[in-house]
């Protein structure tokens, strides 16, 4: 049974990819029992009009399709892995290469006036002081039963595209035949859920008073 839903899934997905006519600026196409369609869509830079005006045709093309009752569309910056050819108008982005800015020589003062000289002035800390001020050593994580390996996907910028990568990786691995479960750390605007279709789940209760985690696409989370 559940290899004939999954081949109905990938049938109807592979139709929402034909409809649009494979291009590619669509990332990925997940279809769930429900029928729900994730269309995850990347949009150029800053070009919101065209990543808006392909959203709709998006929606538009899947939800024409029989079996699909709904469509829900991700927009996101990251380009894809495996993207490798490149674009004739370069994506506009606001801030410098890291090659540029390491390549200038930025003063961190202003230079003294001519004919004056800068004095530095300083003590040095003692070895004693130095060793208070250092953070404290991390202690060795506990190994968790049942868990053979932890990946961790992380940025300290928003919308780079650390959820796609982090639900195709952990689906390829489901695929694979691991057990995977992902978590979404983000307290602010967690997105895994929508992508997996899961945001009106509620996860229920084992009787040691454990969530019991949501399934979805063969992924525990």
């Amino acid at each position: 049974m559940f290899g004939s839903r999954q081949k109905s899934r990938e049938k109807l997905a592979a139709a929402v990819r034909t409809a649009l006519g494979a291009p590619d600026w669509l990332e990925s196409v997940t279809v769930g029992d429900d029928g729900r369609a994730i269309l995850v869509i990347r949009a150029e830079g800053s070009d919101t009009a065209g990543a808006e005006a392909r959203r709709i045709e998006a929606e538009n093309a899947a939800s024409r399709i029989a079996g699909i009752e709904k469509v829900t569309t991700v927009l996101t910056a990251e380009k894809a892995a495996g993207h490798g050819h490149s674009h004739d108008t370069p994506r506009p982005t606001g801030s410098k290469s890291l090659q540029s800015v390491a390549s200038q020589s930025i003063p961190l003062t202003p230079s003294p006036p001519a004919g004056t000289r800068r004095v530095t002035k300083g003590a040095r800390l003692s070895d004693e002081a130095l060793s208070q001020g250092a953070p404290p050593k991390a202690s060795p994580m506990k190994p968790i039963p049942g868990i053979a390996r932890i990946l961790v996907v992380a940025s300290a910028k928003g919308g780079v595209g650390k959820s796609t990568v982090s639900v195709n990786l952990a689906a390829a691995m489901a695929k694979a035949g691991m057990k995977v479960g992902l978590l979404d750390a983000d307290i602010y605007g967690p997105s895994i859920p929508t992508m997996l279709g899961t945001v009106n789940a509620e996860p229920a209760t084992s009787p040691a008073k454990k969530l019991v985690p949501v399934e979805a696409h063969g992924l525990k989370t």
